[in-house]
């Protein structure tokens, strides 16, 4: 879906006033998922008790954090998720993290590192605010808890 996101952002801003609808299905085809773009936000609800145009006044002047190119030092992880091979093992592991000064990367935890592979695919925990540290070297980013 993330390619299919990209595709479709670019196409509602190369036409403008374009709406676009994405659907995807994960799993065994048990999960759906829709995704509605548009380069105008939409029209607020008609319903007084409708909190959404403040929510998204609030969203709208969040900064967004700057992209560390080459991460170094401790940093927690705001989003993450395991990539398996075809013999059901994991294949590497994929975080999205915030360093202490705010910036966030992409890194990769290999998948010989199973302390870290286990935190993420706990199901009795959730991997999200864990502290890790994170090095770089030759473009790419390793993360290990």
């Amino acid at each position: 879906m993330l390619f299919a996101a990209v595709a479709m952002v670019r196409a509602i801003r190369a036409a403008r006033g374009a709406i676009g609808l994405l659907y995807g299905q994960g799993e065994f085809v048990t999960k759906h998922h829709t995704l509605l773009c548009s380069a105008t936000p939409r029209h607020p609800a008609k319903d007084p008790t409708d909190d959404e145009p403040r929510r998204q006044a609030v969203v709208g002047r969040l900064a967004v954090p700057h992209l560390a190119r080459a991460p170094s030092g401790p940093g927690s992880i705001e989003a993450s998720t395991v990539l398996f091979d075809r013999s059901d093992e994991p294949a590497k592991g994929v975080v999205v993290e915030r360093l202490d000064d705010g910036d966030r990367f992409v890194a990769v935890v290999d998948p010989s590192d199973a302390r870290t592979i286990d935190l993420l695919l706990s199901i009795g925990g959730e991997p999200v605010g864990t502290i890790g540290s994170v090095s770089s070297s030759g473009g790419l980013s390793h993360f290990w808890a």
